[in-house]
């Protein structure tokens, strides 16, 4: 009887195995990676979110499979920067805020661990139903160094794992695009330096600010499931696979905000620290010049929703609005906007209204030059190597407006020491005046263009004081020329005046002739373009403009 039991349990164990390695055959584990979204990564940045990677899995778990798994990811080409969770001295295996979702629960998220520039997730089981019900795995909160690669460029990853995955290479989890423009429209807008601006200042309205694809500018950080600026209600970053979706456009990826992530003490896992930030750079401001921003901008975007930027008091950290109306500037310096609401439907574009101020003082404040501008995304690597975003500073200085020299611009067409003529010529500084003008001194640079040993070169008058005048020959400045001159004076409302004689009052002479000098309006106070400035004026029929 004991040996009839021991076979009836013989049996029932071969069975078992029969029917388990029947089921192997007839219904195996098979899984299937894909990237459930593939957004446009800012070129500019170095915490850009990774799609999503999916893996879609059926069959019954048989062996090994039904132990604790392991999983490690690639990425091609570029740094892996999801938000390390660590103080102190680097561990050779760094905890991350990357998660790994079995069938998107996330109170069971298994955490990402950097490991010689993968991510690895150890330690997760799948689930093993035993009728074969499929199941998912998504990993998430990935994020990648866009700028280490060229516009234009796709980021592709690679899983590797101790289940069999399908597809596991070659996974597209973005497209790097360059994102942000700024520009100034031109001409450069120019103000004469010894003419001081209203006390209200003047406005420069030639810088934008836009975003060359219609996802570059996110607000808010997140969304998170109640109706917010820029967030619709019901749509939250809590919920696995909802950071991408249509009309969400937020800095952040899953936010996981109860989780047991290992040295987690820095910050929710997928919550980036701030919407989106865009600094303004200002250098190469004089001193006496005020240069004033307003608080708010609103976004030039038609359709939708208007976007609209708010000053906000750092690059780094929570978002403070400016008090006040305005930010003012008084050197080189910079103000940072973040984007509080974004049209994801359209190009987003802000035009920057920028007004100066300075009062005039003699003999040289405020200084000439060109004010210079750039704009980048914030905070940039330079200034932190913790926060979710940041950026490279991709900033390219460009010329916003001009303080040009008080001076007048004087042609004599003709003057002559040649076959017996001299001209005399005189150059009047006209500032003193009964009007109230600002009095001013300078010299005038003399240009000389014709023939003679004076030809092609420039000699400089002594200064010519408000009120009174330079006197000369050309016989005396120029010995032997003939040609034109372009008097270049270091003060407004200059004037002149030429005399052409063979020597009037001697025997056998009689010939002369006077004329006035033209006015040529200042190329640095009219965007440089001499040639539509002459032409206006001829239009005009002026040939002296006594706004000099």
């Amino acid at each position: 009887m004991a040996d009839f039991r021991k076979m009836l349990f013989a049996f029932a164990g071969l069975v078992t195995l029969i029917s388990s390695a029947a089921a192997q055959s007839t219904n195996p584990l098979t899984c299937t990676a894909f990237v459930a979204n593939q957004p446009i990564m800012r070129q500019e940045g170095q915490t850009e979110p990774a799609g999503d990677i999916i893996i879609q899995c059926s069959g019954i778990l048989v062996g090994a499979q039904t132990g604790a798994q392991t999983l490690s990811l690639y990425v091609a080409g570029a740094a892996i920067t999801s938000r390390q969770l660590f103080t102190g001295t680097a561990p050779s295996s760094i905890p991350t805020e990357a998660a790994l979702l079995v069938n998107d629960n996330p109170a069971a998220a298994t955490q990402g661990f950097l490991q010689n520039g993968a991510l690895v997730f150890s330690g997760f089981t799948l689930p093993n139903p035993g009728t074969g019900v499929p199941f998912q795995v998504r990993i998430t909160n990935v994020r990648v160094n866009a700028n280490s690669l060229a516009a234009g460029s796709f980021v592709t990853g690679t899983v590797l794992a101790t289940f069999p995955v399908q597809n596991q290479s070659g996974l597209v989890l973005g497209a790097v695009q360059a994102s942000l423009s700024v520009s100034v429209s031109t001409p450069i807008t120019s103000f004469a330096q010894c003419t001081s601006t209203a006390t209200s200042g003047s406005s420069v309205t030639n810088l934008k600010v836009s975003e060359l694809v219609n996802s570059a500018f996110k607000a808010p950080a997140s969304c998170l499931g109640v109706a917010t600026t820029g967030c619709a209600t019901g749509i939250s970053n809590a919920t696995p696979g909802q950071w991408y979706q249509n009309g969400v456009n937020t800095e952040s990826q899953t936010v996981l905000t109860t989780n047991s992530f290992t040295g987690n003490t820095i910050a929710v896992p997928g919550q980036a620290d701030a919407a989106t930030r865009i600094r303004l750079n200002f250098s190469n401001v004089p001193a006496g010049v005020t240069i004033s921003l307003p608080v708010t901008i609103n976004g030039t975007t038609t359709g939708g929703i208007q976007g609209v930027l708010n000053a906000t008091a750092s690059d780094i950290g929570a978002f403070s609005i400016v008090s006040g109306t305005s930010v003012s500037l008084t050197s080189a310096g910079s103000v940072t906007y973040e984007v509080r609401v974004q049209n994801g439907a359209a190009i987003d574009s802000f035009t920057v209204p920028v007004t100066v101020i300075y009062t005039y003082t003699p003999p040289s404040t405020p200084n000439v030059g060109s004010v210079l501008v750039s704009a980048t995304y914030a905070p940039t690597s330079a200034e932190t190597t913790t926060a979710v975003p940041r950026f490279a500073d991709t900033s390219v200085l460009t010329p916003l407006f001009t303080i040009a020299a008080c001076q007048t611009d004087l042609l004599f067409t003709f003057l002559t020491n040649q076959a017996g003529f001299d001209t005399g010529f005189e150059i009047a500084n006209t500032s003193a005046d009964p009007f109230g003008t600002a009095a001013q001194a300078g010299n005038c640079t003399l240009n000389w263009y014709g023939t003679g040993p004076a030809a092609g070169t420039a000699t400089t008058t002594p200064s010519v004081a408000a009120g009174s005048y330079y006197v000369n020959l050309v016989s005396t400045a120029a010995a032997g020329f003939q040609g034109y001159m372009i008097a270049v004076c270091n003060f407004q409302y200059g004037h002149g005046f030429a005399f052409i004689s063979d020597g009037y009052g001697q025997p056998g002479k009689g010939l002369s002739q006077g004329y006035l000098a033209s006015v040529i309006p200042t190329p640095a106070l009219n965007g440089g373009a001499r040639a539509a400035n002459d032409a206006s004026k001829a239009a005009n029929n002026s040939s002296e403009a006594l706004n000099q």
